[in-house]
């Protein structure tokens, strides 16, 4: 739609901590900016790149935003206002978690729930299950909520090149 309309799209995704999510969309679908609570948020400087890419040639943009990072929607007025280039805000929000499961999805809640199960039955309490390279790991609850993974910078940095 960006591409057939001419017009810059700000989507925003979950990721109020992290910018792990907007930063793997940019890289996947082919974003030209992330915009990530990991850096800090700077509208003139969005607003600068955007007028940019838009007088280098850039039909169309797609700029990938974490929630929380900053009000969107005010950015979205702003760079019209000043630019001129028509710019629409999708916030997906939990619209990502809609989809149908594939059967690898429900493989995998199958063997984590099995795992949770067990592990009820034995008197186990404040753990949790997941995966973790390609096996089945027990971690403590608070671990778990308080892990904090940190910001893949190398994958920032492939993003910003691909985007040009």
């Amino acid at each position: 739609t960006a591409k057939a309309h001419r017009r810059t799209f700000i989507i925003e995704v979950m990721g109020n901590k992290c910018g792990w999510l907007a930063t793997y969309s940019a890289v996947a679908g082919g974003g030209n900016m992330v915009i990530v609570p990991e850096e800090e948020y700077d509208k003139e400087k969005i607003i600068n790149k955007v007028q940019k890419l838009h007088d280098e040639g850039k039909s169309y943009l797609v700029i990938l935003a974490s929630e929380g990072t900053g009000d969107m929607q005010e950015l979205v007025k702003e760079l019209e206002a000043r630019t001129g280039i028509s710019t629409r805000l999708t916030v997906l929000g939990l619209v990502q978690r809609g989809g149908s499961p594939t059967a690898n999805d429900r493989v995998f809640a199958s063997v984590l729930g099995e795992q949770a199960t067990l592990a009820a039955i034995s008197g186990l309490h404040n753990i949790a299950f997941g995966m973790q390279r390609g096996k089945i790991v027990c971690i403590d609850l608070h671990d778990a909520i308080t892990n904090k993974k940190e910001y893949p910078e190398e994958l920032r940095h492939l993003a910003e090149v691909i985007s040009l």
